[in-house]
């Protein structure tokens, strides 16, 4: 007796030639995606300041225990300009 696949196989190979082809045609000729450098105009047009708050300063981690807890979170603050 055989599994029925519901043809997962099918559109996972599907997924893998499509993540394969994005690579070619915008990582490869591009470098990047640009979300990065989207971002980072969109905060400076709005006159915000990427803040990343940590409670260890000697490992910058965010001290809740979870993975990846550097610089894991980020929050936009406005820039005030002083007299």
């Amino acid at each position: 007796m055989s599994i029925p696949s519901f043809g997962l196989f099918e559109s996972l190979l599907t997924f893998f030639s499509r993540i394969e082809n994005l690579r070619d045609l915008v990582l490869y000729r591009f470098g990047s995606t640009g979300v990065h450098q989207v971002l980072t105009r969109a905060a400076e047009l709005l006159g915000l300041t990427p803040v990343f708050p940590v409670r260890n300063i000697a490992t910058f981690s965010s001290g809740d225990g979870r993975e990846g807890g550097v610089f894991r979170d980020c929050v936009l603050v406005k820039k005030y300009e002083f007299l």
